[in-house]
């Protein structure tokens, strides 16, 4: 008996000895386990915040369902042999405070780096994307067209891919003051109007390559309603800064006369990820401008104006 008991711990010792040193059959020690044994799926952080990088409409942090599209930048976004992902979807968990997908990325080799795009919102063919102006400019409404687009790289042995959103749209504020003079009090702010009569209009954008448009017609006039304040009407128009196009003719009116006020809006020199605030007060068939400003966007939460200078010199841009 204890000659068999002797065999049968050298038996184990050996057997032990083998386990420890093998590389092949997965049961390393902790000191050889291959990188490949402890893949991670990819983990994105995307940042919007303000002190981290530009913020969204409306508010300053991502919601609930906000859903966001990843492409792995190799063959340029496109399905191929060493292609990691190709518009996957991930959703903003409100509980995990993250986004998670249903479909697990692993790095292919974890030892290089990777490098990726991603956009906002989620949609199924990014690079045709439907664009079309949303008629209630006032800033709650035009959050769908809220497009945001980040790149970002993972690094050696690194499941982590942080991601810093930046917008792509240009946002146009334009006020109209009261002007007791041409009859525009506040009783007719609600029925005032502000039309953009040469609006540069696309019907595809390209989510992907977001200085592309697929495709341009114009010009076309479109009719935007807006929010009342004390002393004032303010419209918020989110729009693409594409190739066609110039002056935006802008055209302003209240009441059932319809009368007509006038200006030009130089969207020529508008660029991307800017604000354009433009103050205008309605005088003599034209909008005057009572100040202006552009800034790059920082901050879209929407803060309720200062009250410009009425009676400083005023700058016309005539129709």
């Amino acid at each position: 008996m204890k000659k068999i008991l002797f065999i049968a711990l050298a038996l184990g010792a050996t057997v032990l000895e083998a386990c420890t040193n093998c590389d092949d059959d997965g049961m390393t020690s902790n000191a050889t386990i291959p990188v490949t044994q402890t893949k991670q799926p990819l983990e994105v952080v995307a940042h919007i915040n303000g002190h981290q990088t530009m913020s969204r409409a409306v508010n300053n942090d991502w919601e609930a369902n906000d859903s966001i599209g990843l492409f792995d930048m190799e063959n340029r976004g496109y399905p191929g042999t060493t292609t990691i992902c190709t518009n996957t979807k991930f959703v903003y968990s409100d509980s995990l405070s993250k986004f998670v997908t249903a479909e697990p990325i692993y790095i292919k080799d974890p030892t290089r780096t990777y490098s990726f795009l991603a956009y906002y919102p989620y949609c199924a063919k990014p690079k045709e994307k439907e664009f079309d102006y949303i008629s209630t400019a006032t800033e709650e409404a035009q959050k769908p067209n809220d497009f945001l687009v980040a790149t970002g790289k993972t690094s050696s042995n690194s499941n982590v891919l942080t991601l810093n959103f930046k917008h792509i749209m240009i946002r146009l504020v334009v006020r109209i003051y009261a002007s007791e003079d041409c009859g525009f009090g506040k009783n007719e702010f609600k029925n005032a109007r502000l039309m953009l009569a040469t609006l540069p209009y696309i019907t595809k954008m390209d989510l992907t390559n977001p200085n592309k448009s697929l495709e341009c017609l114009g010009p076309r006039q479109r009719t935007f309603t807006g929010k009342a304040y004390d002393d004032y009407v303010e419209y918020i128009i989110y729009m693409p800064k594409i190739a066609c196009g110039e002056d935006i003719v802008t055209h302003f009116c209240f009441g059932k006369g319809d009368e007509f006020f006038a200006t030009r809006l130089p969207y020529g020199s508008f660029k991307q990820s800017y604000e354009y605030i433009f103050n205008l007060k309605p005088k003599r068939k034209q909008l005057e401008t009572i100040s202006k400003s552009e800034k790059p966007i920082a901050d879209w939460v929407h803060t309720e104006a200062q009250e410009p200078d009425i009676e400083q010199k005023v700058q016309y841009h005539p129709f």
